[in-house]
Order: C-alpha cells, then structure tokens, then sequence
C-alpha cells in the first residue's frame, strides 16, 4: 500500500485537552454559591463536630455513592438527617491539609482563603442540592477523578473544550500547583445539553470534603513555579511540527478492528514526547498508535518565558473506510 493510501485509510485526529478555550454547545452553570457574609446581627454558624454518618471509600463509586443519598434526603425534604452530611463536607484541619498537598507558601494562602467556604458551607451546599433537583440535573452525574489519565466524564467530547469551560482556567491552574498529586474529584451533572458541575472535593481523615476551587494568589501564579501544565486541543495542535502516520496493523484489518486509541503523553520541555501512556481503545490497535505518536515532535511551550512540559491527551483514529 502506498503513503498516499495509508493516509487515506487511517484518519488521525490529535486531541489535546483541558486548557483549551473555545465556545461548547452546552449550558453551564456554576453550582455551589458562593459564601456569603452575614448580615448585620446574624451569627456565623458556629463549628461542630458532625454526627456519625456512613463510610464511603476514596473513590469516584464512594463519592457518587454520598451524593446519591444526599440528594436522597434533600428531595424528601429531611433536613435534620441531611444536616451531618452537609457538616461533615468541612476540612477538619485545612492548615495542614493544605500545606500538605501545595507546600507551607501557597497551602497557608489557600488554607486562609478556605475559612469563608467551610464557614458557609452546609447552607451553600444545601441549596445547590435544591438547585440542582429543581433545574433536573440530579437524575443523571457522574464522578471524574482529575488524576486519572485524560480524565473526563462519559458525556463530555474527549476534546475536553465543554470541560475548560465548566470548570474555569482556574480550577487547572489549581491542579497544577499540586506538590502531592491526591485524587481531587469532580461531580458532574447533566440535562439534555446542558451540563454543571461541582468542583472539587478531596479525601481527608476518612471522609470526603469539600474544597471548592481555591484561586491561586496571582503573586503565586507570576512566579511561574509550575513545573509540568496541561494543554489543550486547538493549542498542541497548532504546534505539532512533526507528525508520523500509524500502520494499520494488517492482522486488525483482516479481522476488520477499528476504533479510536486514547493515549495520555507528557510533552517535554524540548517538544520531544517523553511519557506516553495507553488509556483506552482497541488493544490490537495501540501499539501502532503509540509507535508512532512516540516520533511526534511540538514546539516548546513557554510559560511566564520559560519552556514547561505538557500533559496532554492524544487519540487515533483508526478507519478502515
């Protein structure tokens, strides 16, 4: 078969996602209120040790696990049962929570930032629950760990652009500034096309708690100590350079296999790819994927002037038409 041919039989599609700004046919909603402050003669609700509520495992199935039996009782209107779950949503240490995962420096600034959250959280939380009952978004969300190689939910196109747009430029920056990478999840929630989220909720002392999405103070942020971003669609690839077609293995041609092969890579500081990880797709597929994706090559990326490595996520498409 000839180069032309090859070309013709196998269509590639170079998806990067996550940072990515375009327009997404969904609607999107910021959920969780934001706090509030009291108002004059009203008390803040004072801090409390949460009742005993069940124990659900860290990870996505125990996090939807907890939101299904919140939503349970908010629907029926059982607000007295409702109440320790929405209490127990609070870091009970956040100082050192946060110092632990961004470092003494930037945990102290978020850890201070944190304190209007968890101070107002079982009100804002309670009324997201009602909102997102009455909008009818509560019937269908899934959980996304963001530590999980192109992670993103079912119903959200793998180019990741409808995801930057629910969650914000702030919310990846965030992740980005991890010292210790522990899963941070995401609950989303979908009606037809429109799609709204509630970001992010952690792991701590058993239990999981929620953070919301903590901005990275902009004298932080200026100092660029980021050591690895993450990039998106229409930006890695505008700077692929280099790009070597795949052989359609001819074994998965005779037995007529064809998919898309979904590939995390870390692309280095030089361009070159470094890491490069299989995620998903046809199995007789992927390593021709990644052989090839293997001698990609991208213009460096720079950030605040200085090259970075990216985490980006890669898929071919393997066409026999």
């Amino acid at each position: 078969m000839s180069a032309e041919q090859s070309r013709r039989a196998i269509r590639i599609l170079v998806v990067s996602w996550v940072v990515a700004l375009c327009m997404a046919p969904a609607a999107f909603a910021q959920q969780l209120p934001p706090p509030q402050s009291p108002t004059p003669g009203q008390q803040a609700p004072a801090p409390s040790v949460a009742p005993l509520i069940p124990v659900y495992p860290d990870s996505s199935a125990g996090l939807e696990k907890l939101m299904k039996d919140m939503l349970k009782l908010e629907k029926r209107g059982d607000t007295n049962a409702l109440a320790p779950y929405l209490q127990s949503l609070a870091l009970p240490n956040t100082d050192a929570w946060f110092k632990s995962i961004f470092g003494d420096t930037v945990g102290a600034q978020l850890a201070l930032s944190y304190e209007p959250t968890a101070r107002w959280l079982p009100q804002s939380m309670e009324a997201t629950l009602k909102n997102l009952r009455q909008e009818g978004l509560a019937d269908h969300f899934e959980v996304v760990d963001f530590n999980k190689p192109c992670a993103a939910p079912s119903f959200i196109s793998i180019q990741g652009d409808s995801e930057t747009k629910a969650l914000g430029l702030s919310a990846f920056k965030l992740l980005g500034f991890r010292k210790q990478h522990e899963p941070m999840y995401t609950v989303w929630f979908r009606k037809s096309r429109s799609v709204s989220t509630i970001a992010f909720f952690v792991y701590d002392e058993g239990a999981f708690r929620y953070i919301g999405k903590p901005e990275i103070p902009d004298s932080v942020a200026a100092q660029g100590t980021q050591s690895q971003v993450k990039s998106g669609a229409k930006v890695q690839a505008a700077k692929l350079i280099q790009m070597v077609h795949p052989v359609y293995p001819m074994a998965a041609k005779q037995a007529h296999v064809q998919g898309t092969i979904s590939l995390s890579a870390e692309i280095g500081k030089d361009g070159s790819i470094q890491d490069l990880l299989y995620v998903s797709g046809p199995q007789a597929l992927a390593p021709s994927a990644m052989d090839a994706v293997k001698q990609w090559k991208y213009q460096p990326t720079m950030l605040n002037g200085a090259p970075v490595s990216v985490h980006t996520c890669i898929t071919v498409i393997f066409n026999l038409r």
